[in-house]
């Protein structure tokens, strides 16, 4: 198994827990996850609300970068003409 892959463990990360402790469920979670992202991909148009940033500033905790989240995402439905 790959280290690199999304539901993979290893000593040096602990996302999903090590040893004995790892997550049952991980493998569950990482279908789950892409599956969420393939249906807003190709159901929905996303765009960043008007009038915002052009690029979302960035918050550091710990080793971890994340977006703002309370920047407003638009999503218009692609079904719906």
């Amino acid at each position: 198994m790959s280290k690199f892959q999304f539901a993979s463990t290893a000593e040096d990360a602990f996302a999903w827990g090590a040893g004995s402790h790892v997550c049952p469920g991980r493998f569950m979670a990482e279908v789950t996850i892409k599956l969420i992202l393939i249906r807003l991909t190709t159901k929905y148009d996303m765009k960043l609300s008007e009038g915002g940033p052009e690029r979302l500033a960035e918050s550091k905790r710990f080793m971890d970068l994340t977006p703002d989240t309370s920047m407003p995402v638009m999503l218009r439905d692609l079904s719906v003409r």
